[in-house]
């Protein structure tokens, strides 16, 4: 049966915790495939990998964070691109 919350803010703490710790684990897993004994694999193949985990985390803070300016100004500290 579905979990009913009684708030977004209760929602958001559950979800999000469960979500985080979930992905901890799995990058934490996916470590494992350096071990060099136990598998052959390319620096390309390890590029590979960091670049697609690291476009995912830059997607997840534009997500995450709020945009305060839709445009560049040099008097303005709260640029973000979208």
């Amino acid at each position: 049966m579905k979990k009913v919350y009684t708030n977004n803010r209760v929602r958001f703490l559950e979800v999000a915790e469960r979500r985080t710790n979930k992905a901890i684990k799995a990058i934490r897993i996916l470590g494992h495939c350096g071990n060099k004994f136990l598998y052959d694999y390319k620096p390309a193949e390890i590029d590979k990998i960091l670049n697609a985990l690291s476009s995912e985390l830059v997607d997840l803070k534009s997500k995450l964070k709020p945009s305060f300016a839709s445009r560049f100004s040099l008097n303005d500290n709260n640029y973000s691109v979208k």
